[in-house]
């Protein structure tokens, strides 16, 4: 935190920076857009490079060995396990990853171990130590990595373990998607603010991702207003209050966002409304995306068996040519009595800038 005056003197010094008079190199507008063109050509000829057959999946992502199970019983092909550890639920322990792991390659499923999108100090060290376990393993666990961190500590093992990008990286244009692939990436999930326009422009590089379903995060914070609220006598222990029911912040529409909180006492405040793009489906494939993503980190295995489902026969139908006999009403009836609360389309439509 920032006191408003410590920023209304940084913005000062900046505008101060800005108005000195120093000799700066001009371009003129025919060399601008020489640059510009020669740009595109670039980024045309990287995006042909990584042209391919991409078969079409859904990503799964969940948090506990239930839901992965859950998941794979209703026909995953692709799943994420990991991510933030809630206190609610009993998240993977190393050796679940492993035998995780194992198991899916068993089974033909790819699979990728999710990292948590913010670490601390002590996480970061923790992490670094399961890592060097992980290398010891039969085959490297694929990483899905969800900060600039987590990509550092990897690449100091391993400057060659196979790796993806998490959506909270914020991949936005084909600027940041090509930096990203150059690196090595495997797949990028790209930023949920994005309006189905500038997707449409994305969708034609391989190896990207577009979330599709799910949970997402507002606002994580190191304040826990449970713990703070309704949690043990100033002084003492916490009373893990958070684990004991479900906890919300209502605004003052009388709206209900959901509260999580993780291993590190971590507040997570989720949308009252989940993202749901079931009825976009066909647009979306008609883009050229091969791959969506179910983010069902807070689901119960009972929610994440028929959301998996739904949307596996639907991706199915919409893959095999089949789009003009297919409709969403069944489909969005059946979410609907999951999520009484409804559902958002996120930015799909009104993007950011």
């Amino acid at each position: 935190m920032l006191p408003v005056s410590d920023l209304n003197e940084m913005r000062r010094l900046a505008v101060e920076e800005l108005l000195q008079d120093r000799p700066r190199p001009k371009v003129d507008r025919h060399t601008y857009g020489q640059r510009i063109e020669r740009w595109k050509q670039r980024q045309a000829e990287e995006r042909a490079k990584l042209m391919g057959s991409v078969s079409p999946q859904i990503s799964v992502a969940v948090s506990d060995i239930e839901t992965l199970q859950a998941a794979l019983k209703s026909g995953a092909k692709r799943v994420l396990i990991g991510g933030e550890h809630w206190r609610s639920r009993r998240g993977f322990s190393l050796e679940e990853i492993r035998t995780s792991f194992e198991s899916c390659r068993r089974l033909g499923i790819d699979c990728a171990w999710r990292l948590p999108r913010v670490l601390n100090e002590a996480q970061s060290a923790s992490l670094l130590l399961d890592l060097h376990k992980a290398a010891g393993w039969t085959e490297k666990p694929k990483l899905m990595v969800s900060n600039l961190g987590e990509l550092e500590i990897m690449r100091s093992i391993d400057a060659d373990w196979p790796f993806e990008l998490d959506y909270s990286l914020n991949v936005f244009n084909e600027a940041s998607l090509a930096y990203f692939l150059r690196l090595g990436a495997k797949r990028v999930t790209l930023s949920p603010e994005l309006h189905h326009e500038q997707l449409a422009h994305l969708a034609r590089w391989q190896g990207v991702e577009l979330l599709a379903f799910g949970d997402l995060e507002m606002m994580v914070s190191e304040y826990c207003p449970v713990g703070a609220t309704l949690g043990g006598k100033k002084g003492q222990h916490c009373a893990g209050t958070c684990v004991q029911e479900p906890h919300y912040l209502r605004d003052r529409m009388r709206y209900d966002f959901p509260v999580e909180t993780d291993q590190e006492c971590r507040m997570h405040l989720f949308n009252v409304k989940v993202l749901n793009l079931y009825e976009e489906l066909a647009q979306i494939r008609r883009m050229g995306f091969s791959t969506i993503r179910l983010q069902l980190t807070r689901q119960t295995p009972g929610q994440v068996e028929r959301i998996v489902r739904l949307f596996v026969e639907a991706w199915d139908i919409l893959n095999e040519g089949k789009r003009a006999s297919w409709t969403s009403e069944e489909g969005m009836a059946d979410l609907a009595s999951l999520f009484p609360d409804g559902f958002t389309k996120g930015h799909f439509f009104r993007g950011v800038l």
